[in-house]
């Protein structure tokens, strides 16, 4: 969240409810249903590890290939909860 610390509050913001809406978007679209979401960080379930892994490499190239405002340049993490 170093973007949190170097943005004004309100363009903090509006990117972060950018990112969630796109990150939603691609998830549903993906097959995916959205577990859990906290500010940054969103966790979802496929029916298949297929489809995680297809959505986890989409949900990068996704944010990578958006046009954010300010020059900014989100980045996604993946990753899965250990059991």
């Amino acid at each position: 969240m170093r973007l949190s610390r170097e943005l004004r509050p309100e363009v903090f913001g509006a990117l972060l409810k950018e990112y969630q809406e796109l990150l939603r978007d691609l998830l549903e679209r993906m097959g995916g249903h959205e577990v859990d979401a906290l500010a940054d960080t969103a966790m979802a379930a496929f029916p298949t590890v297929k489809q995680a892994a297809l959505a986890a490499v989409a949900a990068q190239q996704t944010v990578v290939a958006h046009e954010w405002p300010h020059g900014l340049r989100p980045a996604v993490t993946v990753g899965y909860p250990r059991p």
